[in-house]
């Protein structure tokens, strides 16, 4: 019988505690919480766009059904904003589903480059690209927010208008 391998197990160990505390220039936790942050503005229009939204509760809607049932009722399905959060949507299932995602750094620097590429007045990117990315999904965010809340406005101000008719 052979003995145990205690190597092995502070080998496994020592790398999944590393996976735990990430290293500084990780992008694992700036990736998550923007897509998070996303999915939060995505459920935020369609609980008030939606003439019955508490019958979505409990349907666990996964982001791409968020971000398709946004689009199917914003008045401006096509616009880009919408191609970058389907990107970070990507970027992000790299790492719901793999430890330690192939090339993310990489992957990372191709979502901000192709999203930096599709705003009318791209930003000036640099070599880092923790702060590139923050600036990036910044912008989204704010973009994103901009055009549903915009929709957001004219549907309120409608249903104002109405009930005053």
């Amino acid at each position: 019988m052979a003995g145990f391998d205690y190597k092995s197990l502070q080998a496994d160990l020592g790398r999944y505690l590393s996976h735990l505390t990430p290293a500084d220039g990780d992008m694992t936790f700036a990736i998550l919480k923007a897509h998070l942050a996303l999915e939060q503005v995505l459920q935020d229009y369609l609980d008030r766009r939606l003439p019955h939204p508490r019958e979505l509760d409990g349907a666990r809607l996964m982001f791409a059904t968020s971000l398709a049932l946004v689009r199917s009722v914003c008045p401006e399905p096509g616009h880009y904003v919408f191609a970058m959060a389907k990107a970070l949507n990507g970027l992000r299932n790299q790492l719901a589903h793999r430890l330690e995602p192939a090339d993310l750094a990489e992957k990372t620097r191709l979502f901000v480059r192709d999203c930096n590429n599709q705003f009318p007045t791209p930003m000036v990117l640099t070599d880092d690209i923790r702060a590139d990315f923050e600036r990036i999904t910044l912008k989204v965010f704010g973009f994103l927010t901009s055009v549903l809340g915009l929709h957001i406005a004219f549907i309120l101000k409608e249903r104002q208008v109405t009930r005053l008719s």
